[in-house]
Parts: structure tokens; sequence; C-alpha cells
């Protein structure tokens, strides 16, 4: 991989980092907000209560998404992007381009 497309994925995943912490923060404050007044209604707070479920779900999806795109940084600098971290075969330019913070080929992951 040349040295420009390696700066190319930075840019990709510094500007996914950015919306990835932007979601996170969105979602936090989602989880953190006190939920209305409830009626009493066992529907209501059921629905309630899942949604924050699903709301929890998102944040930890987007935190792990975070942690990707940092190692995969750290890649970049210690010079093993587009390795695969298992077999060290090239991890395809389609993948990379789809989910540039893989760290496995296709057959690997």
């Amino acid at each position: 991989m040349t040295a420009a497309r390696r700066e190319d994925y930075r840019k990709k995943l510094l500007s996914l980092a950015k919306e990835a912490h932007r979601e996170a923060v969105n979602l936090k404050d989602e989880v953190h907000h006190p939920l209305g007044e409830l009626s009493g209604q066992y529907s209501e707070q059921h629905s309630e209560q899942a949604e924050l479920g699903v709301t929890v779900s998102l944040l930890t999806n987007e935190e792990a998404i975070s942690s990707e795109i940092k190692d995969a940084l750290q890649r970049i600098d210690d010079g093993t992007f587009g390795r695969c971290m298992k077999c060290q075969k090239a991890i395809t330019q389609d993948r990379l381009d789809a989910i540039p913070y893989a760290s496995f080929c296709i057959h690997c992951a």
C-alpha cells in the first residue's frame, strides 16, 4: 500500500472517529436523560425501557467502533495497516474501502 493511500485511509478514519464520537455523545445524552413521567401503564413503561435498551446497545456499538478506529490509526502509525492480524495477508482494498478499520481479511473475519 502506498503512503498516499495510507494517508487517505487516515483521513477517512479520523472523519469516522469524529462521527462516532458525536453519535456516542448524543446517545449518552439519551441514556442519561431522565425518563418522562410514566402514566403507570405497563405497556408505556415497557416501551420506554425497551427504547433505553436499544439506545444502550447503540452506544456500546459506537464505543466499540471508536476503539477499532483508534486501533486502525495505530496500525497506520506502526506500518501494519492493511494486513490481516491473523494470517498477515493483505486485506483487500474493497474491504478497507467498506470498513476502513477492518483488522482481519474476509477469510479470517
